[in-house]
């Protein structure tokens, strides 16, 4: 994970990855990278806010939601 402090922020980038019940895992090679961020405001010690961003299309199966087609492989 990465960790970017700002004042009362701190945001926290990273990688996740799993099994959905069906047995599908998570992320898909070449379609997804299960990245996430966490934005976390703290008031002194205690989390104030947290806002959770991830993309809820884990197994990838929402392929409209693929504009640029379902056998367009990812590359970095």
């Amino acid at each position: 994970m990465t960790f970017h402090v700002a004042r009362d922020h701190v945001i926290v980038e990273g990688f996740e990855g799993g099994v959905m019940a069906d047995g599908t895992a998570w992320p898909v090679e070449g379609r997804s990278e299960g990245r996430f961020a966490n934005v976390f405001e703290f008031d002194g010690a205690l989390i104030k806010r947290v806002f959770i961003y991830v993309d809820p299309d884990f197994a990838s199966a929402n392929d409209a939601g693929f504009l640029w087609g379902r056998n367009v492989r990812l590359t970095r």
